[in-house]
């Protein structure tokens, strides 16, 4: 019996020692465990201690791992393998000092698995918010670029529809991949862009005519730079297609005029914009246009009738030479048409650039031109028919006459062109005798004038000396009559027509016309078939021993037709030459219709006439002519030209580089008749003269005649 009883007695010290966490002579050792709560049904969570020892738990409530930890010994707890749909998070699962007792604080608690929604907002203006909401759960306000998370995370399966609830002020957000279902991952695609709002620019168009368009054209720091123009073509309201940035600034501007009409705008910018701009203002009206120009040679009479203009019904006074206005506007595309409503005393005025049937811009180049006088016509030599006989007055007779030149003494030289002999004229009697030649054409020199011969002289001049020079234009020389003795020499050419620089006979012409000598004594030549104006440099030596200088080539291209300006330009088939006091050389461009100067360098301009035959007054290309032959200039520089082909004279009065042309004299028809201005008729005036008191001396090439025209008081 003692001996069960001290038995029983060592068991139970045994199981006692083994209760106190150490048996026999062992260390001690604790026990690890806890709780879990939230796994969900059928779910299963493994644990895996710090020595590598896994427990599987499948239900909720406590648990223990296997093995027991040595006093002192550090643990740490962590999920080896999350339940499937669950996330389950450890609590009190390590210890860093060292275990002292059981470890039975651990809790585990288990949920199920939630999506994170969100993504990037990008473009937000600086200062500004916006607020983004899956329905009305879950909020977030983002008040900077970058990544965004909503704080309540749906449950699986669970529908959402991401959305901005509040835009920031200015500017506006779209969002991206905003819908679809939760899982149980994130979804961080959910993407928010911003951009500064747009204004809308518009406002009204009013006057703008029927079938016509006007372009606008948006500008400004909050337009796009490639902002094309808006085409508006009807009144009415209009706006710009993409407006302008908020804050922006704007300007509106006509891009294009409708035709015949002035757009003009009102309200048509503005800064710092932030609303809708209704209020731009386009107005439309036709365009009207001034009409004017200027007077000259008005003088103005004590008590007299003044110069009175009209235009349709417009009527302005003219007073004064200069410019003038009329007080109506043209509409655009409206004609006009200037007349003289009364003439002022003593004076008679012509209107250049009188008309126009339609008006597209400002007209400041109607001319009236006032004289005090008028001009008449009367016969000095030649009975009408061709012949070569001398006599005074009617009596005379010429074959062609066709150009004239004045000597010193005041004698007035022709060239009778189809008699082939070169005449003098005895003014102002008209005494006509022949200065050299036989009637007989050829090319014949001689010391005797009457026994020389010519074939179809065309053009004469005559130096301070008297030194009569021919343009022996069939035979294609130069020829010189010399004062005093009269004896005929060639001057230049070769006798073949041709063309080639040079000094004397070897130099070449071809058919040349018109002649003219400067003060300096060059002799220029219109070389007619070669279309070019030529120099003949004087020399030192006069009388029986003087010989021509070097023939040169002045202006055109040889041998080319055209009507080319500048220092390469061209001609064709010039004949007409004259000397201006200032040493330019005026040309009668014959084929082109035209009247052309030389300047003193060679450069060759257009003064007066359009190219085309016509016979219309006007200034530089509103001018016509038909065939102008001959051109003389007076010491005023006022051209006068032969028209040859329109029977009439022609006034050019230069204004700067062109010249308004009147016609003084002729009708436009062919005939003979004395008269005043367009009341006397020529035919075909081929040659002019200018002597000293200002009278025109005009050869009559079909005409056969010369005649005087002559300034007389009105």
């Amino acid at each position: 019996m003692m001996i069960q009883s001290i038995l029983a007695l060592g068991v139970a010290s045994i199981l006692l020692l083994s209760g106190c966490g150490g048996g026999g002579s062992g260390a001690p050792s604790f026990a690890l465990g806890g709780t879990v709560a939230g796994l969900a049904s059928g779910g299963q969570l493994v644990l895996l201690s710090g020595a590598g020892t896994q427990v599987t738990l499948a239900a909720n409530g406590n648990f223990r791992f296997p093995d027991r930890l040595a006093q002192d010994s550090k643990y740490s707890l962590s999920v080896h393998q999350q339940p499937a749909g669950q996330t389950c998070t450890v609590s009190n699962g390590s210890d860093s000092v060292g275990i002292k007792a059981d470890a039975l604080n651990i809790t585990v608690v288990c949920a199920d698995n939630r999506a994170v929604l969100g993504g990037t907002v990008s473009g937000l203006p600086v200062g500004m918010s916006v607020t983004i909401a899956n329905g009305g759960q879950s909020t977030v306000t983002v008040s900077a670029n970058g990544p965004y998370t909503l704080p309540v995370r749906p449950a699986p399966g669970t529908p959402y529809a991401v959305a901005v609830t509040s835009q920031p002020q200015g500017a506006a957000c779209a969002i991206s991949n905003a819908t679809g279902t939760a899982a149980t991952d994130r979804v961080s695609n959910i993407d928010v862009v911003c951009s500064l709002a747009r204004v809308p620019i518009g406002g009204d168009l009013v006057g703008l005519a029927s079938g016509q368009q006007v372009r606008l054209k948006l500008s400004g720091s909050g337009v796009p730079s490639s902002e094309p123009s808006i085409a508006l073509n009807l009144n009415g309201s209009f706006s710009f297609g993409s407006g302008i940035t908020y804050g922006g600034d704007y300007l509106v501007a006509v891009d294009t005029q409708p035709a015949g009409q002035t757009c003009t705008l009102s309200n048509a910018s503005g800064t710092g914009v932030t609303v809708a701009v209704t209020q731009v203002r386009v107005s439309c009206a036709l365009n009207r246009h001034a009409l004017g120009g200027s007077a000259t040679g008005l003088v103005a009479v004590a008590g007299g009738q003044p110069l009175v203009l009209r235009n349709g019904n417009d009527s302005l006074t003219v007073s004064a030479n200069g410019s003038f206005r009329f007080p109506t506007l043209l509409a655009d595309g409206t004609g006009y048409s200037v007349t003289v409503g009364s003439q002022p005393t003593g004076q008679t005025c012509s209107v250049f650039n009188d008309s126009a049937t339609t008006v597209t811009g400002p007209v400041s180049n109607v001319i009236a031109q006032c004289l005090s006088f008028v001009w008449r016509t009367r016969l000095i030599a030649g009975s009408g028919l061709a012949g070569n006989m001398d006599g005074i007055g009617a009596a005379a007779r010429f074959s062609a006459p066709s150009a004239a030149a004045l000597g010193p003494a005041g004698d007035l030289f022709v060239t009778d062109f189809s008699s082939s002999r070169i005449r003098a004229v005895t003014m102002p009697f008209g005494a006509v005798s022949t200065l050299a030649g036989t009637a007989v054409p050829g090319l014949i020199n001689h010391v005797m004038p009457l026994l020389a011969s010519f074939r179809a002289p065309a053009g004469v001049a005559v130096d301070a000396a008297g030194n009569v020079f021919v343009a022996d234009s069939g035979n294609h020389v130069i020829r010189r009559i010399a004062a005093g003795s009269g004896e005929v020499t060639t001057w230049a050419g070769s006798g073949v027509a041709g063309y080639a620089n040079g000094t004397g006979a070897a130099a070449q012409f071809n058919g040349p016309r018109g002649l003219a000598i400067d003060a300096s004594g060059n002799l220029y030549v219109a070389d007619t078939g070669n279309h070019v104006i030529r120099r003949i440099a004087p020399v030192a030596a006069n009388g029986a021993n003087a010989a021509a200088g070097a023939v040169t080539l002045w202006a055109g291209t040889p041998g080319t037709r055209g009507r080319a300006d500048g220092a390469s330009a061209t001609f064709n088939g010039p004949s007409g030459l004259a000397v201006a006091p200032q040493g330019q050389i005026y040309v009668a461009d014959t084929q082109n219709h035209l009247i052309r100067v030389v300047a003193p360098g060679g450069v060759v301009s257009t003064v007066a006439g359009s190219g085309t035959p016509g016979a219309q007054d006007g200034t530089g290309a509103l001018a016509g002519f038909s065939l102008p032959t001959a051109v003389v200039v007076d010491a005023q520089a006022n051209l006068f030209v032969a028209d040859s082909g329109n029977h009439t004279l022609r006034h050019l009065q230069l204004v700067g580089a062109v010249g308004t042309v009147l016609t003084i004299a002729g009708s436009g028809n062919t005939g003979y008749r004395e008269g005043v201005g367009a009341a006397a008729l020529f035919d075909q005036p081929t040659g002019l003269a200018l002597d000293s008191a200002g009278n025109l001396l005009v050869t009559e090439g079909g005409g056969h005649r010369i005649r005087s025209v002559y300034r007389s008081p009105n």
